[in-house]
């Protein structure tokens, strides 16, 4: 049976199924630990969100009932294949940026150290910058051909401060993006204004039929298929990983999604938002494959 706080005090459970020391035994909550000898009936826990509180009543502490805890074997299990995972996301990260040139050799204590910006490239496909200038020349701005590999790192770099900061491109100075990388997503910008149409309302060459209304940019697909083959390889453990599968609506709603090819879904509040299905590995969270719910 399960006491009022949510913990089994099953009298049938055997010392197998206990452990009260395993650091691992919610993933919502600290390691569990026994209280002080003279409150030897007490456990305490601390909740990291509202579903772990739950376990203790109403995001209590602690409990002076006395209590038997089963041992989650799925954490441990879980655990080991984020490790290895990790593991080999690392290795291979390094290997990338190293045989690019952009990351020092350095000696085997520091090999772990790599921060977000290190990780970003290293995560990131090799065509999808040549793919992406791709896509800017499609577009009627004229000087998109004369945008640089410079300037799509540029972009990217103030994209990201962005991202981490929760902020707008007017933020970028004060969160202190150079004069240079702010020059280079404005360029960036401009040129993926005018690429920003429906494939079918691209110009083609004089003899050549357009796409049909509703097609799915194929540049886009070029895009999914580099991530799939970078991120399956890199951050999926043959043998090992475990993976969830799931449809994430995007947070936007525009009646313009099926212009572009995107199938939308309607949601509780019936608006309309293209879907996104996705494959990520259980133990680590990794994203491994991807793609677009198109119209056909």
């Amino acid at each position: 049976m399960m006491s009022t706080d949510g913990y089994s005090t099953s009298e049938s459970s055997s010392d197998e199924d206990l452990d009260r020391d395993n650091p691992y035994f919610n993933g919502d909550g600290a390691p569990p630990y026994q209280g002080p000898p003279d409150a030897d009936t007490s456990f305490w826990y601390e909740a990291f969100s509202a579903r772990g509180g739950a376990f203790c009543g109403n995001l209590k502490s602690s409990t002076g009932l006395k209590v038997k805890l089963r041992y989650n074997a799925c954490d441990k299990l879980l655990l080991n294949k984020s490790r290895m995972e990790a593991k080999q996301a690392l290795h291979k990260v390094r290997h990338k940026l190293s045989s690019l040139k952009t990351l020092p050799q350095v000696g085997p204590e520091e090999k772990l150290k790599l921060d977000a910006f290190d990780a970003f490239p290293g995560a990131l496909p090799l065509q999808f910058l040549l793919l992406f200038k791709k896509w800017l020349c499609t577009g009627t701005d004229t000087n998109a051909v004369n945008v640089s590999l410079d300037d799509l790192v540029g972009w990217l770099r103030c994209e990201f401060i962005m991202q981490i900061s929760n902020g707008s491109s007017q933020d970028l100075e004060w969160w202190g993006a150079p004069e240079t990388d702010r020059n280079r997503y404005n360029r960036v910008l401009q040129a993926m204004t005018k690429a920003d149409r429906p494939v079918s309302k691209r110009e083609v060459l004089d003899g050549t039929a357009r796409a049909m209304p509703g097609a799915f940019d194929p540049i886009n697909i070029e895009l999914e298929q580099a991530c799939r083959k970078e991120w399956i390889d890199m951050f999926f453990v043959s043998g090992s990983s475990w993976v969830d599968i799931d449809d994430d609506k995007l947070n936007h709603s525009s009646k313009n999604f099926p212009k572009y090819g995107y199938r939308v879904t309607p949601t509780k509040d019936k608006k309309l938002k293209p879907v996104i299905h996705v494959m990520a590995t259980v133990g680590s969270g990794f994203i491994v494959f991807f793609y677009a719910d198109t119209l056909f």
